[in-house]
């Protein structure tokens, strides 16, 4: 048996989350540069991101929950 987490974990699932956030972030961030409203939200998900990126690394190192994925995946997203 490995003493290696699995790559299903909740870290990861973060990761992939704002993995998926970044280009939403930059769409909704140019499509409506003068709109009020778009701004509000824009800046709404980057601070979900942010705090996603918080999220993950706390849970992972409490845990022991580092994997190869998200050695990798994490400093990309």
């Amino acid at each position: 048996m490995s003493d290696r987490p699995s790559n299903i974990n909740v870290p990861n699932a973060l990761t992939v989350l704002r993995l998926i956030a970044v280009p939403v972030f930059g769409w909704m961030l140019l499509s409506h540069p003068l709109d009020g409203t778009w701004r509000t939200w824009t800046t709404v998900v980057f601070a979900l991101a942010i705090f996603t990126d918080f999220l993950d690394g706390r849970i992972a190192r409490r845990y022991n929950l580092i994997t190869d994925f998200g050695k990798i995946w994490d400093s990309v997203a």
